[in-house]
């Protein structure tokens, strides 16, 4: 991905919207024909890949039920993370991106590469680099993405001397590794700081500012962002650290999830009791998007200019990030109460190309596809008995694919 810089102040004028001619090509196009949705399922070991351009569906077995799904960096793979058994595969799609087209190198399938490490969590993937935490022992399990479809091929566990914690990470652009670390300021799970690591797991730059608690986070390259109880949490490739506030209306709130844009130093933060606000790291200022009080998810569309924000009354709200404003709403999904049970529960997960949404409806075995422009324009999918995780694999080309 490209990433562009847009200065906060033109944001909030809305210099970058689109035109309205755009607006209505996209209402009218097609999904793309080189992007897809995979979708694993909570009582199978079914996986199943969507193509909503050709209204095609297969399905692949993967180890184990109930893995969630991650889009890796290239896009033309997902990893498989079954946490509870300590395992990572991954999805070959076998759509690569070339120039303005799309090539179908192989037909789609689970790669032979695999990785095992003790309750992999977090996923991130730039760079070529394949990156998962194990909140069990405190390693990082990596892997290079071309060797996702070479048999025999393992993922390496990176050991960089930490001690079991719920961690995060995410990669700069000269291929060093933030990552958090336990020092046992805090009870819980939750990490206190953040170091960067080399991929030997050799210390780079220690970290310098011991926080209240550490989840989520996101990095644009040269920026790792995560949120804190303190603050949220910036570091940057040189080993810089600082905290920027949240507003005073936060009370004891603070973002446990952060996304990327498309934009350098420009991230999304949301928390369930304020919603969603956009984050300048080098202004250090905190833009409201939307504020919602029980808001569930958000997400980000694939090209990173758009979020995507689901409510439990079963409202989506599609928002601009280059000029602040709602571009679409309307409810997808009947109304759901927000599950517990950690990272097991089954609850509405979703993911969103330039033009369609997706998100999964456990209740009634279906995927939802609804036009990004106009969503009252759904289709229903019958997937599986209940889909559990879903991303968006491939890649949006004009052109097709060769």
């Amino acid at each position: 991905m490209i990433k562009k810089i847009i200065p906060m102040g033109l944001l909030a004028i809305g210099t970058f919207g689109c035109s309205e001619d755009n607006e209505m090509s996209h209402a009218e196009a097609e999904e793309f024909e080189g992007i897809g949705v995979l979708i694993s399922d909570a009582e199978s070991q079914d996986l199943h890949w969507y193509n909503h351009h050709n209204k095609s569906q297969e399905t692949f077995e993967s180890k184990h039920a109930k893995p969630r799904i991650y889009r890796t960096g290239s896009g033309r793979y997902a990893a498989i993370i079954h946490r509870d058994e300590s395992l990572v595969e991954y999805f070959d799609s076998g759509l690569e991106l070339h120039g303005n087209h799309v090539d179908e190198l192989n037909e789609p399938g689970i790669g032979p590469m695999t990785g095992v490490g003790g309750k992999p969590t977090h996923f991130k993937s730039s760079h070529n680099l394949l990156l998962a935490f194990n909140d069990e022992d405190g390693t990082l399990l990596m892997a290079d993405e071309a060797d996702v479809s070479e048999n025999g091929a393992k993922m390496t566990v990176l050991d960089a001397g930490l001690t079991p914690h719920h961690g995060a990470m995410a990669i700069f652009d000269n291929g060093n590794i933030a990552v958090t670390k336990k020092t046992g300021d805090i009870e819980g799970s939750l990490p206190e700081q953040v170091q960067i690591i080399d991929q030997t797991g050799a210390m780079a730059h220690e970290a310098t500012i011991t926080t209240n608690g550490i989840h989520g986070n996101a990095g644009d390259g040269n920026h790792a962002v995560f949120g804190s109880a303190s603050g949220i949490l910036v570091v940057t490739q040189d080993g810089a650290q600082k905290l920027i506030d949240h507003p005073d209306s936060f009370g004891d709130s603070w973002f446990g999830s952060i996304l990327s844009t498309q934009y350098d130093g420009v991230f999304v933060g949301y928390t369930s009791d304020h919603g969603v606000y956009l984050i300048d790291v080098e202004s250090e200022t905190l833009t409201p998007l939307f504020t919602y009080s029980g808001l569930f998810r958000c997400a980000m569309d694939v090209d990173g200019s758009h979020v995507l924000v689901l409510l439990e009354t079963g409202m989506l709200h599609v928002l601009n990030v280059s000029d602040q404003t709602e571009s679409a709403s309307g409810a997808v999904i009947s109304a759901f109460e927000k599950p517990s049970g950690g990272h097991g529960a089954v609850y509405p997960s979703l993911a969103a190309s330039s033009r369609y949404v997706y998100v999964t409806d456990p209740d009634n075995g279906q995927l939802i596809v609804a036009n990004l422009q106009d969503l009252e324009d759904i289709e229903k999918v019958p997937i599986s008995s209940k889909p559990y995780s879903l991303s968006l694999v491939g890649h949006e080309s004009e052109v097709g694919l060769h």
